[in-house]
């Protein structure tokens, strides 16, 4: 007669009590001999993996059961009180969450969360804890500031590790794609450039050098080209710095250097710039400051120059921000200088430059006094209002006669003896 046992539930059985010694509990093996399996109370099973210092505690789907892990008989349908007395049977560790969660006070128990990786019986997770522990100890020697000292990092690298074979680029890989590494990065306050420039430091580190020595080069080249100023090497060192590592773009760099190096720039200095200024003298850029000088000359009088709305370190400042715009910069100040003159001198056309009104006044002047006027001389700015050519040499002459200026009495003298011409006899002597 055929021995119909069966040590497996069948589906008869599902629901009724089953008493799993019959299926020696006790001697299963674990799929994990490398390992050790736990339960934490309201979380599921852990598979704990020591490599001193460290303990990698790795999560399971929460539905798993022992006979997920072991070697144990299969059955659907385990109600909680049999898997509480499986555990028992197998002498399976029950920790408190309180408990469990103590352990990560220590900074050598590293947790790894669900649903990264899937588990692979029989996977040697000794060994690949091992290789891993000695990766993250080689990093720490290498690098200063870095993920690897962050025990979230390490326990979401850890499980991708597992995920991948242990192959840790790929684990480092996969965890930059996940949100979870964000919400670290912006934890901590770091930016990715910044983690791929410090790798860059310790794998190439003979590229990472050259790079900076680019960007002190760079830096001072800019200031000089840009300014006109000589950039100190303490600040052109600490901006190739941050470039370097990652902190700046270069983007971002040139843009606190515009705020170094322009008081009329509007870029916040970064902390971190604050503290390389410290100490340090900077001499500002005034370029464009003479072109905003011979803006007024042409177009402004003497008496607007120090008008409140055409200060000079500010609308240099304006051409400056302007870029490759700043001709259209330029044109909008002209047009506004214009507008002002109007305002004062309406006597003349609005597009009639005012060193054009004047020299031909100063002119005028000389001509008849026989010396320059000032810019702002009252004289001059009197025949300027005047704009009628007769009224003003009319005034002029008076002028000069009244003040002396022999220039005026010589002309005036010529103009009498001129007047006289030939009807003017010659002195005659006679004999007797």
């Amino acid at each position: 007669m055929e021995d119909n046992t069966n040590t497996e539930p069948t589906i008869e059985t599902i629901g009724q009590e089953v008493d799993y010694t019959n299926y020696n509990i006790a001697s299963a093996d674990s799929y994990y001999p490398d390992a050790d399996i736990v339960y934490v109370e309201g979380e599921g099973y852990k598979i704990v993996v020591h490599e001193p210092p460290y303990t990698y505690y790795l999560d399971v789907p929460d539905d798993f059961l022992l006979q997920d892990l072991t070697d144990m008989p299969k059955q659907e349908d385990v109600d909680d009180a049999t898997e509480a007395k499986n555990r028992e049977t197998m002498g399976i560790p029950v920790l408190s969450q309180d408990a469990y969660n103590s352990g990560f006070n220590d900074p050598y128990t590293v947790p790894a969360p669900v649903g990264i990786f899937d588990l692979e019986a029989n996977t040697n997770y000794k060994e690949m804890a091992s290789q891993f522990h000695e990766a993250m100890e080689n990093s720490k020697k290498r690098i200063t500031a870095t993920l690897i000292n962050d025990p979230e990092y390490v326990g979401l690298l850890t499980a991708e590790m597992y995920a991948s074979g242990g192959d840790v680029s790929l684990a480092i890989k996969n965890l930059e794609k996940t949100d979870a590494y964000g919400a670290i990065l912006s934890r901590l306050g770091l930016k990715q450039s910044q983690i791929d420039n410090e790798r860059l430091q310790f794998t190439d580190n003979l590229q990472w050098q050259e790079n900076y020595a680019n960007y002190v080069a760079y830096y001072k080249d800019l200031a000089v080209q840009n300014y006109g100023v000589e950039l100190p090497e303490e600040i052109a060192n600490g901006l190739a710095e941050l470039v370097n590592t990652g902190y700046f773009t270069k983007e971002s760099a040139n843009r606190q250097l515009n705020a170094i190096l322009d008081d009329q720039s509007n870029v916040e200095l970064d902390s971190k710039v604050l503290n390389i200024l410290e100490g340090q003298t900077v001499a500002k850029t005034t370029y464009g400051e003479q072109r905003i000088r011979d803006l007024m000359n042409t177009y402004l009088p003497d008496s607007l120059h120090n008008s409140a709305e055409f200060d000079v370190k500010k609308l240099a400042g304006d051409l400056r921000k302007a870029g490759v715009n700043s001709k259209d910069a330029e044109n909008a100040i002209i047009a506004k200088m214009k507008k002002m003159r109007f305002q004062f001198y309406d006597m003349y056309d609005e597009d009639i430059a005012w060193s054009t009104i004047l020299s031909s006044k100063q002119a005028s002047a000389k001509n008849i006094l026989g010396i320059d006027l000032k810019s702002d001389d009252a004289l001059l700015d009197e025949i300027i209002k005047m704009n009628d050519v007769s009224k003003e040499q009319q005034r002029l002459r008076e002028y000069g006669l009244a003040n002396g200026m022999q220039k005026t009495k010589d002309d005036l003298a010529k103009s009498i003896m001129s007047s006289f011409g030939s009807g003017i006899i010659p002195q005659q002597s006679f004999r007797g």
